[in-house]
C-alpha cells in the first residue's frame, strides 16, 4: 500500500498540474503504460522495468515534497489520497489471517488470471498467453501485477492496494473540488472548510457512490469509473481556476490513454474531453486576439491528443493480430431491421435497471448536474458528461448489435455491469455538485450557523461519526473479501471444494514430470463456472516454476439426451473416446450415466465406484480410482 501511494506520488510529480490527488492518480496509471510500452519495445522483463520505475518514482517523490512549502505540508498530507490508504493499512494490520478469496467468474477467467499469468511470464511476449485469445488491452492486469512483480509468490491481497489508491485518488480530487469552491467563495475558515470537505467525502463513501473503499473484486468496471471520474473531476478544478488548462490537457490525455488500455469502451470519453478542452480554451482566452485564441486551442488539443494517439498506435501495431471483435476500436454500420427491436429491448432494460439500482442517488445526482449546468465553472463538465453518455450508449448498442453472439444478445448479457460505469460517474460528480449547492447555497443558509456557538464542536463530532462508520465498513470489507460471507455460499462451496481437490491432485501431477497432463473436468449441469476455477487453479503460484501445471479439456457437462439445455448432447461411445484422451479425469459433479461410462476402463472400482480423480496408468491405458 505504501509503495503504491509512493509510486503514484513520485511519478505524478512529473505532471504539470497542482492537484495532489490528481498527481497520484496520473502517476499510478502511468505505471502500466510504462511497463507495457517498454516491455513491448525492448522485451525487458516486467520485474526489471519495475525497478526502473521505482528509481524514477523515488526521484519524483523527493521532487514532490521539495516543491511543497513547509507551511503547506499539513494541507497536502490531510488530502484523502493519503488519509484513506492509511486507514486501510491500519485495519489491514489488525485482522488475523488476512487474504483475498477470488469469487467472480471474470476474475477466474480473465482479469486476475491474466494478471497472474503476466506475473509468472514476466512479460507479454513469453509464448502463448491466455490474454492473446481475445486481445484485450492489458493495462489493468499489468496494474494488478505491479505489486507482485518483485515477490516470489503471487498473493492477490497485494493487488487490492491498486483499487484502494485509485479510489482514494478520485475522492481526493472530489475533496479538492469542494475545498477550492468554498475557498473561492470565502464560505468559511480553512478549518471549517476542511471539516466540511471530509464530511462530504465520508458521506460519499457511506452512499457507496464509487462502491466501498476496499474493492470487493478485480473486475474491469471500477478502474474505468476511477479513471473517468478523475478526468472529469480534474476538469472541474480547471473550471474553478485551480489548474492551468495546458498542463491538465496533457494529464487528461495520459489518463484517457491509460483508460483505453484498461477497456476500449473508454474511447467514448475522448470526444467528451475534447469538447471540454475546446470550451475551456475558448472561454479562458476570450480577451485574446483571434489568432491567439485558436493557437492556444490548437496547442491544448495537441497536448491532449498526443498520449491518446501514441498509446493506441503502439498497442495496435503490437496486438493487432490478437484483437477480436470485443477488443478492437473498429466501428460497423451494418445494421438491419432486427436491430430496431434490439434497440427497443436494450432501452427498456436500461430504463428498468436505472429505475431499480440506487434510484435515490441517481435522482440526487441528476439534481446536482442540473444545478452545475447553471454554474459557468461547471457547465463545460456537464456538457462533456452528456457527450460521454451519448457516445457510451452508442458503443453499448454497437456491442450487442454487431459484436456479441446470439446467446449474449438474447440475454442482454451483463448490461447491468455496463450501465453501472456511466451511472457511477454521474453519481460521484452529481452528488458533489448537489452537496456543494446544499452547503454553500443561500437557500439553505448553512453559512448562518457557522458563527453559532459550538458549531465547530458539532462539525468535528459529525466528521468523527461518519468517519467512524467508515472505519467499521473498512474492517468489515476486509473480512468479507477473505470470508465472502455476503455472497452466494453455494458458489463459495464450489470454490472451496475445487481448491481442496487441487491440493489433493498435486502429488499426481508431479508423476508426469515436465509434461503437462491433460485433465478432463466432469461438472454435470454446471454453467461453466467450475471450468474457469479449475483453469485458474492450473496456474502456478510461484515464479521460476512452469506457468501452467496442467491443461484442461473444453467440455465439462454432457448428456445422451438432446433436450437437456445444461448438457452437451453426445453418445456414450463418443464421450468415451474424448475422455480417454485425458491423463486425469476430475470428477467434480458426476451422475449415474457418467459413472456407467467409466466402468469400462477403470481398475479397482468397478463394483463400488467412488472417486474424485481417475489417473491414467500408461502401462495398461486404464485408470485407477483416487477417492
Amino acid at each position: 500500500m505504501v509503495t503504491s501511494v509512493a509510486i503514484g506520488a513520485g511519478l505524478g510529480a512529473w505532471f504539470p498540474i497542482n492537484s495532489v490527488a490528481g498527481r497520484v492518480m496520473a502517476g499510478s496509471v502511468l505505471v502500466p503504460l510504462l511497463l507495457l510500452g517498454i516491455n513491448i519495445a525492448t522485451d525487458i522483463p516486467l520485474s526489471y522495468i519495475t525497478l526502473l520505475v521505482y528509481g524514477v518514482s523515488l526521484v519524483g517523490l523527493i521532487k514532490f515534497f521539495r516543491s511543497v512549502q513547509v507551511g503547506e505540508m499539513l494541507r497536502v498530507l490531510i488530502n484523502p489520497i493519503f488519509v484513506l490508504p492509511l486507514i486501510f493499512l491500519i485495519f489491514l494490520s489488525t485482522i488475523n489471517h488476512i487474504g483475498y478469496q477470488s469469487f467472480e467468474w471474470d476474475e477466474f477467467a480473465s482479469w486476475l488470471y491474466w494478471s497472474k499469468e503476466l506475473y509468472l511470464a514476466d512479460g507479454l511476449n513469453a509464448g502463448e498467453l491466455a490474454w492473446q485469445q481475445l486481445g484485450y488491452p492489458q493495462a489493468w492486469p499489468i496494474a494488478l501485477a505491479l505489486p507482485q512483480l518483485l515477490f516470489g509468490q503471487f498473493e492477490p491481497m497485494r493487488s487490492l492496494a491498486v483499487g484502494v489508491v485509485w479510489h482514494a485518488a478520485v475522492l481526493g480530487i472530489a475533496y479538492e473540488i469542494i475545498v477550492v469552491y468554498m475557498q473561492r467563495n470565502r464560505w468559511a475558515s480553512p478549518g471549517i472548510i476542511t471539516l466540511t470537505g471530509y464530511s462530504i467525502i465520508f458521506l460519499l463513501l457511506a452512499a457507496e457512490a464509487l462502491r466501498k473503499l476496499v474493492p470487493q473484486d478485480f473486475l474491469i468496471e471500477l478502474p474505468q469509473i476511477f479513471l473517468l471520474s478523475s478526468v472529469f473531476g480534474l476538469f472541474c478544478l480547471t473550471g474553478l481556476g485551480a489548474e492551468k488548462l495546458r498542463g491538465l490537457s496533457f494529464t487528461a490525455g495520459v489518463l484517457l490513454a491509460a483508460g483505453m488500455m484498461v477497456k476500449v469502451s473508454v474511447i467514448a470519453a475522448v470526444p467528451a474531453a475534447t469538447v471540454i478542452v475546446i470550451y475551456l480554451s475558448l472561454a479562458q482566452s476570450s480577451g485574446a486576439s483571434s489568432g491567439g485564441r485558436y493557437s492556444n486551442l490548437a496547442l491544448n488539443l495537441v497536448l491532449f491528443s498526443i498520449p491518446v494517439a501514441l498509446v493506441q498506435v503502439v498497442w495496435a501495431a503490437y496486438a493487432g493480430e490478437f484483437q477480436s471483435g470485443l477488443s478492437t476500436l473498429s466501428i460497423s454500420f451494418d445494421y438491419s431491421e432486427d436491430h430496431v427491436a434490439l434497440l427497443a429491448r436494450l432501452g427498456e432494460a436500461a430504463w428498468a435497471y436505472i429505475g431499480s439500482w440506487k434510484m435515490p442517488l441517481t435522482l440526487m445526482s441528476g439534481i446536482g448536474l442540473a444545478y452545475a449546468a447553471g454554474e459557468k465553472e461547471f457547465r463545460p463538465i456537464v456538457i462533456g458528461l452528456l457527450v460521454y453518455f451519448v457516445f457510451y450508449s452508442a458503443g453499448l448498442f454497437q456491442l450487442y448489435a454487431i459484436r456479441f453472439g446470439p446467446v449474449e444478445v438474447a440475454e442482454l448479457q451483463s448490461h447491468q455491469r455496463y450501465l453501472r460505469v456511466p451511472l457511477r460517474i454521474m453519481h460521484i460528480l452529481g452528488v458533489i455538485f448537489l452537496l456543494i449547492l446544499v452547503v454553500t447555497g443561500s437557500i439553505f443558509e448553512f453559512k448562518h450557523y457557522l458563527s453559532a456557538r459550538g458549531f465547530v464542536s458539532v462539525a468535528v463530532l459529525a466528521v468523527i461519526l461518519v468517519g467512524g462508520y467508515q472505519l467499521y465498513v473498512v474492517r468489515q470489507s476486509l473480512m468479507d473479501v477473505r470470508d465472502r460471507y455476503s455472497l452466494s455460499q453455494e458458489r463459495l462451496g464450489v470454490i472451496k471444494e475445487l481448491q481442496s481437490d487441487r491440493k489433493a491432485l498435486e502429488p499426481f501431477l508431479t508423476n508426469f514430470g515436465n509434461s503437462k497432463p491433460l485433465i478432463a473436468l466432469i461438472a454435470q449441469g454446471d454453467d461453466g463456472y467450475s471450468l474457469r476455477v479449475v483453469r485458474f487453479l492450473a496456474l502456478s503460484n510461484r515464479k521460476g516454476e512452469d506457468r501452467i501445471k496442467y491443461r484442461v479439456l473444453n467440455g465439462f457437462t454432457w448428456s445422451e439426451h438432446s433436450g437437456d439445455k445444461k448438457r452437451q448432447p453426445i453418445t456414450a461411445l463418443k464421450l468415451t473416446e474424448i475422455l480417454r484422451a485425458a491423463d486425469i479425469i476430475w470428477g467434480h459433479r458426476r451422475d449415474a450415466w457418467i459413472d456407467g461410462i467409466f466402468k469400462n476402463f477403470t481398475v479397482g472400482c468397478q463394483k463400488n465406484i467412488s472417486w474424485r480423480f481417475l489417473v491414467k496408468q500408461r502401462a495398461n491405458n486404464k485408470y485407477i480410482c483416487i477417492p
